[in-house]
């Protein structure tokens, strides 16, 4: 009876050994998969006999297969994934946007506004002279176009990032659908594999790239995924998550609540997150470039009311803009480019060519505080607008930097503590066969014993 007690635990033994041989073969496969974590057999001593008051050992038990992850790093890895793509998108669409205020580029709207009003200065030295008002008119139309250019590439910013959230959460449904199947095969499983679960964490951590979600792991194995405090993914079930506008046109995230629809977008995060605020900012610098058109519009046109031009005619309106998109629309009047007389330079009606009174009140609204409610010149306003611009800038250039430090530590921790070395596989490799052919001796010499038994 010993003999086949020995025969037994020799393939225990055989059995342990080559299921732990297909584990790490499966290891030594996924050594390239992103998002693989090693597997490890786990074994117990199996329960002993007791014969004749002596406890003699049964071998070896496979208790299952164990998916090498810390959970809590896996939590923290998750979280700094989110914040890593809002970083990283708020930086590169911020270091567009900053171009449109390069004053190197040659359409800076603060250089061309001082180029305006250095070429209306030259015409005190003659106001009457044609050649000098045409240059004043032709300055004055350089810098419509940098409010055009600055306003327009702003716009289509703008435009440009409610595209891509649309465009983002409309391809995220797909993953959320295909979390839900993982969590049913999770839970028809049972106790779930390895590969399953790192698949529920690859599709956990793309979902946290796009909408910086968030994630509870239950207790058998299945994820509930959160975005801004509402359930998207629960055991089976995957919400859909769409787009829609909120008053002002922007583009908003929603997530579908029977048979309506919750607005979270001031929850999310992830390369999402990152183009709402994207789109935040750089609205209010569109309605900051707006706002100094309109302003220094009104306040030039209405300076240029007072005086009279060539012909001894009231000024008319030198700049014209449409009041739904200020900057974008902001021009000249092209009746002051075919005739630059039409300046009114003239403090009266009956004054003498060459008179420059109201000249020279055109000339003082540079130095006047009509920005930012009296505080600011234009010249400061707009310096301070390319100062905000490049701050923002440079703040989302080193939160995006300290992130990807972050996220690349705990990726390497994760690596080291679930990623698959080689060497370490190949030592396995060897104890197992090792420990194989030690097992198929035991059966062979338990068999011969019992053949030499037999033929007695």
């Amino acid at each position: 009876m010993s003999l086949l007690s020995a025969l037994n635990t020799g393939l225990s033994a055989l059995n342990s050994t080559s299921s732990a041989i297909e584990v790490l073969s499966h290891n030594v496969a996924n050594v390239a998969t992103d998002g693989y974590s090693r597997q490890r057999l786990d074994l117990n001593t199996a329960s002993p006999v007791n014969r004749g008051g002596l406890f003699l050992g049964r071998g070896v038990t496979m208790r299952g297969v164990s998916r090498i992850a810390d959970g809590l790093l896996g939590r923290r890895l998750v979280g700094q994934t989110g914040y890593d793509a809002a970083a990283s998108t708020l930086r590169d669409n911020l270091s567009i946007v900053e171009s449109f205020f390069d004053e190197t580029q040659g359409f800076s709207v603060s250089e061309r506004l001082e180029q305006f009003y250095d070429a209306m200065g030259e015409s005190t030295a003659d106001p009457s002279d044609d050649g000098l008002r045409m240059a004043a008119v032709s300055s004055a139309s350089a810098m419509a176009e940098a409010l055009n250019y600055t306003a327009s590439g702003l716009s289509e910013a703008v435009a440009g990032f409610d595209e891509s959230i649309g465009e983002t959460v409309e391809t995220t449904n797909a993953a959320l659908v295909e979390l839900a199947a993982v969590n049913e095969s999770i839970a028809a499983s049972g106790g779930a594999s390895g590969d399953l679960l790192d698949r529920r964490d690859q599709l956990v951590e793309q979902l946290a790239t796009t909408l910086g979600a968030t994630a509870s792991i239950e207790p058998d194995g299945q994820a509930t995924l959160l975005v801004g405090g509402q359930a998207v993914v629960n055991e089976g079930e995957a919400r859909t998550l769409s787009v829609g506008t909120d008053t002002n046109g922007n583009a908003t995230v929603r997530v579908s609540v029977g048979g309506g629809f919750v607005d979270v977008t001031e929850y999310v995060g992830g390369k999402v997150g990152g183009l709402v605020e994207s789109r935040e900012l750089t609205s209010g610098y569109l309605d900051r470039v707006n706002d100094f058109a309109v302003t220094f519009a009104d306040n030039f046109n209405a300076a240029h009311a007072s005086g009279f031009d060539a012909n001894g005619n009231p000024g008319s309106p030198l700049f014209t803009y449409d009041p739904t998109a200020p900057a974008g629309s902001f021009s000249v009047n092209s009746d002051f480019v075919d005739e630059p007389g039409l300046l009114a330079y003239a403090g009266a009606s009956s004054a003498e060519a060459g008179d420059g009174t109201n000249l020279a009140a055109l000339l003082d609204l540079e130095g006047a505080a009509l920005f930012d409610s009296g505080s600011r010149t234009g010249s400061s306003f707009l310096s301070a607008l390319t100062g905000d611009v490049g701050r923002d800038a440079a703040e989302a250039s080193g939160a995006a930097s300290q992130s990807a430090a972050a996220l690349n530590d705990l990726g390497a921790l994760r690596e080291a503590i679930s990623g698959v070395n080689l060497d370490e596989e190949a030592v396995k490799l060897v104890e197992v066969q090792s420990a194989y052919q030690a097992a198929a001796r035991v059966i062979s010499t338990a068999d011969e014993m019992l053949q030499t038994l037999i033929q007695i």
